[in-house]
Order: structure tokens, then C-alpha cells, then sequence
């Protein structure tokens, strides 16, 4: 399948360059001190999503997996959400 991901348009091989441009315009301004970047990343919220990231990169494979053995998990919520 990765084959048909390379044939399609312009848009297909410019992607990971833009994505990158636009990751270095951030990084870039958040090194020189942007203020709307201190805004948009230094509020609590996000700062908690930073002190937090570590152990949920670390729990998501065993919670997946975890959950991966109740297969009709969704029909046993769905079934005590409607009593």
C-alpha cells in the first residue's frame, strides 16, 4: 500500500515538507521568544500535557492491549449505558 500513497498528486510529496516548515517556523519562534507561542504552549493545560506526555507514551501500548481482550467491549458499555 505504500506505493498508492506515492501516486497520488502534488500534495502527496510536499506534505513532509510543509509539515517540517511549518515544526522549524515553531521551533524557531519558540527559541526567539514568541509571545503567541508562550501564550498557545505556557498555559497550565499544556504544561500539564508536557509533565504527563513521558507516562502516557509509556501506558498507551498496555492500555490498547489491555483492551484488546474485550473484543465486544463496546456493546458491554453501550448495554449499561441504555439501563
Amino acid at each position: 500500500y505504500w506505493m498508492f500513497y506515492w501516486s497520488g498528486g502534488w500534495m502527496s510529496y510536499c506534505y513532509t515538507v510543509f509539515f517540517s516548515a511549518v515544526i522549524a517556523c515553531g521551533l524557531l519562534g519558540a527559541s526567539l521568544g514568541s509571545s503567541w507561542l508562550d501564550w498557545l504552549f505556557g498555559n497550565r493545560a499544556m504544561r500539564f500535557l508536557g509533565n504527563i506526555s513521558f507516562s502516557l507514551y509509556l501506558w498507551h501500548t498496555s492500555v490498547i492491549g489491555a483492551l484488546n481482550l474485550f473484543p465486544n467491549l463496546q456493546e458491554i458499555i453501550e448495554r449499561q449505558l441504555n439501563t
